[in-house]
């Protein structure tokens, strides 16, 4: 992605994740404003990251993604990517997490959830332990 950096910081025990981002002019999709879309693929792939490491089978593929857009995600700025993985709910082969994206001050600008499951019919490369 154009303009964009990520810096994910892992809490294994809790399975929680935070991650800074900087969302820079080539992610706008209107002058000043970071393109929807955009959010959503930096979201799945936190989202997602959170999964995989979850399954034993180290894999896995985005089932369902829900954004709730809160307030507007400016561009040439850092946010924050607040992630944890419903333990209660998740299994082997599903995972159900969430993720807020808040701007420096803590505002929440996004409220997503997601569905990663292990597919059972296709076989799917591992991903490696830094993902």
């Amino acid at each position: 992605m154009h303009n964009c950096r990520i810096r994910v910081f892992w809490n294994d025990k809790e399975k929680k994740n935070v991650s800074v981002v900087f969302l820079g002019r080539g992610m706008e999709g209107w002058p000043t404003m970071v393109h929807g879309g955009a959010i959503g693929t930096v979201v799945d792939e936190n989202l997602g990251r959170i999964a995989i490491r979850h399954f034993p089978e180290r894999t896995g593929v985005t089932a369902n993604l829900n954004l709730n857009y809160r307030a507007p995600v400016t561009s040439d700025k850092f946010y924050t990517l607040h992630t944890s993985l419903d333990q209660e709910e998740s299994t082997d082969r599903k995972a159900y997490a969430r993720c807020e994206v808040r701007d420096m001050t803590g505002k929440i600008c996004v409220e997503a959830s997601g569905l990663f499951v292990v597919p059972k019919k296709l076989k799917l490369a591992k991903v490696g332990e830094h993902f």
